[in-house]
């Protein structure tokens, strides 16, 4: 026996769907879609946020109507709560309102808006005006989709996500060094959507140096990250991609305070941003690159490496959530995902939460929350 279709399921995954439409272009806005569907449960508008500073995806899908439409069967959809309130930094009217004005009766909501500007008030807002109103609905996989705008509203923070390529016993390389490739041309692929979302991709210089990588989003239409590369000493030859390529302006390399000023002349040059931070010991200080990039505007970045700045940065505590794409083959002696952590006791281990297991042909991906940094 089939399981029952739930149709608010249905149409909420829909608005899912349109609301990726905008991947990486809508922040430090959360991605939204919306759908409009008549008595009969046939779509008759669609919706989304297309970039940061246009119209919201609740009033793109009722642009979209048909002119002279009576909406009182109507029922508007979208995965998230509509906005109520008018602030200085908006630039568009609040939705609600406008939802109200336009004879909707029924608004289905995925989740809740995490901003305390709304939170609940947009919903309370609608059902004061008599519409009726049903929320939570895929609530985690709403949030899911919007876990930046979540780290960013309620934190003031970057966020942050470790992805890792490994092999089945943990190995990121060869004893040598060689890595390429331990994931396929599909797992690939899906990095370098997960770059089109995020703001920013991470490197440390060992990586930088050794496998000169370009960062960018080739195999996923889209807009490039910047890149950003922790090099203390200005190590990375000014031969590589990072530094020498057409995209070299969208490349951002933190480095110490005391570093030769000479190549940062050289690299500034090429359009290459620097950016120079105190020591914290004998490496620059992650808490300050990160502080950093919040208030550059980089809302989100993805870590990709290498075992050095990931051990540290999960040491300490930096990072919001991690995706690992493991791969079913075995190496054995090699250079491994993660290093040390000093944890001694099994109480400690560091742990995650809203964990997702999904695969990618043969590899199996894991997803999940740093548990510590949940509430």
């Amino acid at each position: 026996m089939t399981k029952e279709l739930n149709i608010d399921e249905k149409f909420i995954r829909k608005t899912i769907e349109l609301a990726e439409k905008g991947l990486g272009l809508v922040a430090p806005n959360p991605l939204v879609g919306s759908v409009i569907i008549d008595q009969f449960q046939n779509i008759i508008a669609e919706g989304y946020h297309h970039k940061h500073g246009d119209i919201h995806a609740e009033i793109d899908a009722l642009n979209n109507l048909r002119s002279n439409l009576d909406l009182s069967k109507a029922i508007l959809y979208c995965n998230l709560e509509p906005c109520s309130h008018n602030s200085p930094e908006k630039i568009n009217f609040p939705c609600s309102p406008q939802i109200i004005q336009s004879g909707i009766k029924k608004v289905v909501i995925g989740m809740t808006d995490p901003n305390p500007k709304v939170a609940g008030n947009g919903i309370k807002m609608l059902r004061n005006a008599g519409i009726e109103v049903i929320y939570n609905i895929l609530e985690e996989e709403c949030q899911k989709l919007n876990r930046i705008f979540t780290t960013n509203i309620l934190k003031n923070k970057t966020h942050v996500l470790i992805k890792t390529a490994q092999t089945l016993d943990g190995k990121i390389a060869t004893i040598t060094g060689d890595s390429k490739w331990i994931t396929d041309i599909d797992a690939r692929t899906y990095v370098h959507k997960l770059r089109v979302k995020y703001d920013s991709v991470m490197v440390g210089s060992n990586t930088a140096i050794i496998d000169d990588p370009k960062l960018d989003a080739r195999l996923f239409k889209g807009r490039n990250p910047k890149r950003i590369i922790i090099d203390s000493n200005l190590r990375m030859p000014f031969s590589h991609h990072l530094i020498n390529d057409e995209l070299a302006s969208n490349t951002y390399i933190f480095t110490s305070e005391n570093v030769d000023k000479s190549k940062i002349s050289i690299l500034k040059d090429r359009g290459v941003n620097i950016i120079r931070v105190q020591n914290d010991g004998s490496h620059i200080s992650l808490d300050h690159i990160f502080s950093e990039l919040y208030n550059l505007k980089i809302y989100s970045v993805m870590v990709e490496g290498g075992a050095g700045l990931v051990t540290q940065i999960i040491k300490k505590n930096l990072f919001h959530e991690m995706i690992s794409f493991i791969a079913p083959k075995i190496i054995g002696n090699g250079i491994n995902v993660i290093g040390d952590l000093d944890i001694l006791q099994i109480n400690n281990a560091v742990e995650f939460s809203n964990v997702d297991y999904f695969k990618i042909n043969n590899q199996i991906v894991f997803q999940g929350i740093n548990k510590c940094l949940q509430d």
